[in-house]
């Protein structure tokens, strides 16, 4: 097809007719090819805040980043962290590491003023990663499956496999929390795992099905203990083919359900407590506080799905992420967003 013409009659403006449409189809293929080799967009998928509230961690694709929570400027303590693609990061509870899950190459710790990665051996890599609340032992839900615990007590640089155990159905566990005093473990994927370590042997884990009359899986992708150790509440995506909404579920330190309700719309992706226990946020297609029976106190909706979650110790601030590479800080009563783009 012609793209354009000049007059005709003579051979230059034939001439540069056919070099024109040339060049114009050279730049068509140039920016097809452009489109085709465009990197996606970056996503953050988690956000973490350090014990001391100084220091924010955001990790997703392409990298890790660290801020200083005052200014939302990068710090430079984030300069020794390598670029890689993670899942999940977690401060350590004296703040000097940062745990970090992905591809099985890039999950481990790293030493915040160092940059020393002490790797975590995976089959293929890890979703959930957490720090029991002493320090002394790590935990992670990895993409084969299994949960893996280590204990870092005696040298973080030197952590010791004390504990694995694999599904049987071998599907992904997607994430892990610890209990708050105890050394009780939560795994979540298509069920619920309840490990308890308190005991010199690990003994076999309670499996809960959580939702046993839902028509189809509904994959959970969240679970936070509450303050107390009283109890915890976990949420899943819920499963729109067969018409189940997300639901949060109360369940106590057994395991044993005390309170449900659904949210029809985005699938919950992630939840956490205030530090006194009092309220919890939760993430989806809005920013969602309730109180500590589950009651909707603000909801802040968003144009683009809410993926990580924080609380500042303080509780007066709530980070987030989202899918576009953004993070944000709100009050804590969700609102008065601020955006910041890394």
């Amino acid at each position: 097809m012609t793209l354009c013409r000049f007059p005709t009659g003579t051979i230059y403006s034939l001439w540069m007719t056919r070099l024109l449409n040339h060049i114009l189809s050279v730049i068509f293929v140039l920016v097809l090819v452009s489109i085709a080799r465009t990197e996606p967009p970056p996503v953050l998928w988690a956000v973490d805040v350090s014990p001391d509230g100084s220091l924010l961690a955001t990790s997703g694709l392409p990298t890790q980043w660290l801020y200083d929570t005052d200014g939302l400027e990068p710090n430079t303590r984030g300069r020794v962290l390598p670029p890689i693609v993670g899942s999940a990061a977690v401060f350590s509870p004296d703040g000097n590491w940062l745990g970090v899950t992905g591809p099985p190459e890039s999950t481990g710790l790293y030493h915040l003023d160092t940059g020393r990665f002490v790797h975590f051996e995976t089959d293929e890599g890890a979703r959930g990663i957490a720090w029991n609340h002493d320090g002394s032992m790590v935990a992670i839900s990895g993409h084969d499956g299994a949960i893996r615990v280590w204990n870092v007590a005696d040298d973080v640089a030197k952590p010791k496999l004390v504990y694995k155990h694999r599904i049987e159905n071998g599907k992904s566990l997607t994430g892990v929390a610890w209990h708050p005093s105890e050394n009780k473990v939560i795994a979540i994927g298509e069920f619920v795992l309840l490990y308890d370590f308190s005991q010199e042997e690990p003994i076999e884990p309670t499996t809960i099905v959580h939702r046993p009359n839902s028509r189809g899986p509904c994959l959970l992708l969240c679970a936070a203990w509450h303050p107390s150790g009283a109890y915890f509440v976990i949420g899943d995506y819920g499963n729109h083919d067969f018409g189940d909404a997300p639901e949060i579920q109360f369940r106590a330190d057994d395991g044993s359900l005390k309170h449900r309700f659904e949210r029809p719309g985005a699938e919950f992706r992630q939840i956490q407590w205030n530090p006194d226990g009092t309220r919890f946020a939760a993430t989806s297609d809005a920013l969602l506080i309730y109180d500590a029976k589950g009651a909707l106190l603000h909801e802040s909706k968003v144009d683009s799905k809410l993926w990580g979650l924080a609380w500042s110790p303080d509780g007066t601030t709530i980070y987030t992420t989202n899918m576009l590479g953004e993070f944000m800080r709100w009050e804590s009563d969700a609102t008065n967003p601020t955006w910041i783009e890394p």
